[in-house]
C-alpha cells in the first residue's frame, strides 16, 4: 500500500518493525523457558517483552495524526495488533502494558488498572 504513495514510508515504520522483530524474539524466549520449566527466566522475558513492545509502539506516536494517509493509519493499526498478539502469545499482556500501548497511540485504554 505505501509503495503506491508518492512519498516514501515514514522512517518510524522501520523502527517499529525492528521492535516487532525483537518482541518476537522475546515471545520465543518466554515460550522456550516455559517449555524448559524455567519460570524465573520466563518471567524475566515477560518483563522484557513489555518494554520492547512499548518501544515499538512509541516509535509510531508521531504518526498518529488525523491528516495521515489511510495506508499509514492502517499500518499503525496493524503493527499495534501484532504487538498485542505477540504479548498475548507470550503471556506478557499485562493490563498496564496494554494501557501504555494504547496511550502511546492516543487510544482510550480498555484495560485500565483500578477501573471497575
Amino acid at each position: 500500500m505505501l509503495a503506491r504513495l508518492p512519498q516514501p514510508p515514514p522512517p518510524q515504520f522501520a523502527t517499529a518493525l525492528a521492535g516487532l522483530s525483537r518482541l518476537a524474539g522475546c515471545a520465543a524466549a518466554v515460550l522456550t523457558a516455559v517449555v524448559a520449566g524455567d519460570g524465573d527466566t520466563a518471567d524475566r522475558h515477560v518483563d522484557r517483552a513489555g518494554a520492547v513492545a512499548l518501544d515499538a509502539v512509541r516509535a509510531m506516536t508521531p504518526l498518529v495524526r488525523h491528516e495521515q494517509p489511510v495506508p499509514v493509519s492502517t499500518i499503525v493499526g496493524h503493527i499495534r495488533m501484532v504487538t498485542v498478539d505477540l504479548l498475548r502469545s507470550a503471556g506478557a499482556d499485562k493490563p498496564d502494558v496494554l494501557d501504555a500501548i494504547d496511550a502511546a497511540l492516543a487510544l482510550p485504554g480498555a484495560y485500565r488498572t483500578g477501573d471497575s
